[in-house]
């Protein structure tokens, strides 16, 4: 798991309250330099893009289109201000699909992030 693992899905969830799958990015490490960071970030999540809009996804989960799934990331240290206000992903060439994605800061012992709880509510 991790950033550096490109070609690795981290967490796979199926069904959530806001999604019929949700995929998780786990971004547990600690990073000193931050353009490092989020380049390894981007080509994880193009990572996650291909995986969905190519066949494995397909056959793993039929009738799941991309717009029912979610795509999490769950960093260690705070994600910077491109990963907070990121809401959603296009794949490349194809315009019409979007992906939803949501990045928060997470580290073990934490209140689980609204967008994987069971019941889906934020907390108060």
């Amino acid at each position: 798991m991790g950033l550096d693992e490109i070609k690795t899905i981290d967490i796979v969830l199926n069904p959530t309250p806001h999604a019929k799958v949700t995929l998780l990015i786990v971004d547990g490490q600690p990073h000193a330099d931050e353009e490092i960071r989020f380049n390894k970030f981007l080509k994880k999540l193009g990572g996650y893009v291909a995986y969905l809009t190519g066949p494995e996804f397909a056959k793993n989960h039929p009738g799941v289109e991309t717009k029912d799934v979610l795509i999490g990331v769950l960093c260690a240290q705070p994600p910077n201000e491109v990963m907070k206000e990121m809401k959603e992903v296009r794949p490349s060439g194809k315009p019409d699909l979007s992906i939803r994605v949501i990045c928060t800061q997470y580290r073990p012992g934490d209140e689980i992030p609204w967008f994987i709880r069971p019941d889906g509510v934020p907390p108060t």
